[in-house]
């Protein structure tokens, strides 16, 4: 193990993230004018939070379904209950507990348990985070484009930052996928796993129907995320553009996907402050709408909570043949 990859092990590590969440949270605290935050607590408008609530249900609808249709191609037909069922409980697990990427090998396993078959799933839970994420920096440049006034060098240094490297991160990757064989270098138990993986990914590359459904799709999830943290806005009377939310919005689920903070707490508030100082928002403001977003993405997920905490699942699915 390499120094790098040892400090990466203690950095990400469950005491380390506890250490960190604690640390974050305490620095953006301390910058904060409670009692403006109290002040506007009592003057928000509470029904913009339920219109919110109600959003991020409607998006989880829309990425069960779009999951549903990765893990049907990939051999794995799945109906929609089942689908969102695992995808709540994948969403509860990734939100609340101290877990980074915890939840989606969950949702994957609650749909297929034995080997190859859970290959193929945690796969398309892969595919669907990757292109979810893309989705939204696509959708952010939308934003660019329509309104670039609302924006700032502090937005968009970050957007085209991080759009460069996926970009590029995309481009590897299709080009390693293409070259095929690299399963001969790892260990043989291992080579069953990446060829079944390989396999599906380039099934998936090799549709472009399915592509263009996965696209969209993963746009309108996406955009009912923005409208409702444009909502959380609109609660709080911030008066944010669309175009500013739908930029800082992406920016702030990569930045919180870093498995360094218990369920991105610490680092989703401090990216919200950061992002927003510019467009005028206070950190106070900025906190309470990240903590609001979080409270809403909770109450969206407590279904899946739920499912765990009852513990039935209906048996794992049979792998369908080729």
């Amino acid at each position: 193990m390499t120094a790098v990859q040892r400090v990466w092990r203690v950095a990400t590590s469950l005491p380390a993230r506890i250490l960190i969440t604690v640390g974050l949270m305490a620095i953006v605290a301390s910058s904060i004018d409670w009692g403006a935050v109290g002040d506007a607590i009592s003057d928000a408008s509470w029904g913009w939070f339920v219109v919110a609530v109600g959003l991020i249900l409607a998006s989880f609808v829309i990425a069960s379904e779009r999951w549903r249709i990765l893990l049907g191609v990939a051999r794995l037909a799945t109906p929609l209950a089942r689908a969102l069922r695992a995808y709540l409980a994948g969403a509860f697990a990734n939100n609340l507990l101290p877990t980074g990427f915890g939840g989606d090998a969950l949702r994957a396993w609650m749909v297929a348990r034995s080997s190859l078959p859970f290959a193929r799933s945690l796969t398309s839970v892969a595919v669907d985070r990757a292109t979810a994420l893309g989705c939204g920096l696509a959708l952010g440049w939308v934003g660019v484009v329509i309104d670039p006034g609302e924006l700032d060098a502090s937005q968009l240094v970050p957007l085209a930052a991080i759009s460069t490297a996926g970009l590029a991160a995309g481009i590897v990757a299709l080009s390693v996928l293409r070259r095929g064989g690299l399963g001969r270098h790892l260990p043989q138990r291992a080579q069953p796993w990446v060829a079944e993986v390989a396999k599906t990914l380039r099934t998936y590359a090799a549709d472009p129907r399915l592509v263009v459904v996965v696209l969209v799709l993963g746009l309108a999830f996406q955009l009912l995320t923005v409208g409702a943290t444009w909502a959380l806005s609109e609660m709080l009377g911030l008066g944010l553009a669309p175009a500013l939310i739908a930029v800082v919005v992406p920016l702030v689920l990569i930045a919180t996907a870093l498995p360094i903070s218990i369920g991105g707490f610490g680092v989703r508030e401090g990216s919200y402050v950061v992002l927003l100082a510019d467009a005028g928002v206070s950190s106070g403001d900025a906190t309470l709408l990240s903590l609001l977003a979080a409270a809403a993405m909770a109450l969206a997920s407590l279904p899946g909570g739920l499912f765990l905490l009852v513990g039935q699942e209906p048996p794992p699915l049979a792998s369908q043949p080729d």
